[in-house]
């Protein structure tokens, strides 16, 4: 037995990895999620007060996910292609380090539901672009909003990325 980080106790699965249980313990009802998965299908993460979703253009997403990844910023994302869209899973105060900087995002605060696959799965459209690994790194919504600017900008008006 486990208890996770809402202080629920539960079942330890090692058939998971640790950025599964992450996941799943993060929700108020990991066992569901743990469940879904195993059985092939989406689970329902109600976003928690711990984190928050920026709901970004994949385009753009997909402009910003290495100059992140060079940077040492980043954390889960999670793809839709056939919307064109990702999730970025970012700090609860997102919100506010973002402002002005990628005006084409959505914020999704504690409550907001997603629809997520299993960590190594690709279904119904969702794929991740970048797993949760277990240590609980979010993506920091300051280099986020600079990296989603950046791949919004017009090309001829766009610095140098190094």
């Amino acid at each position: 037995m486990v208890t996770n980080t809402l202080g629920t106790t539960t079942a330890r699965d090692d058939r998971w990895s640790a950025g599964a249980r992450w996941l799943a313990e993060s929700t108020s009802h990991p066992t569901d999620v743990l469940t879904a998965w195993s059985s092939g299908t989406l689970a329902t993460i109600q976003v928690p007060d711990a984190w928050s979703i920026v709901e970004a253009r994949l385009p753009d997403s997909m402009e910003a996910l290495p100059l992140l990844s060079r940077a040492r910023r980043l954390g889960p994302v999670l793809a839709y292609p056939e919307r064109e869209l990702a999730w970025w899973l970012v700090p609860p105060t997102a919100a506010e380090h973002l402002g002005d900087h990628a005006p084409r995002i959505v914020v999704h605060d504690a409550g907001w539901q997603m629809k997520c696959p299993a960590l190594g799965d690709y279904l119904h459209g969702c794929g991740w672009l970048e797993k949760p690994d277990g240590s609980g790194t979010l993506t920091d919504p300051v280099m986020l909003g600079a990296a989603l600017s950046h791949a919004q900008a017009p090309r001829s008006s766009r610095g140098s990325a190094r």
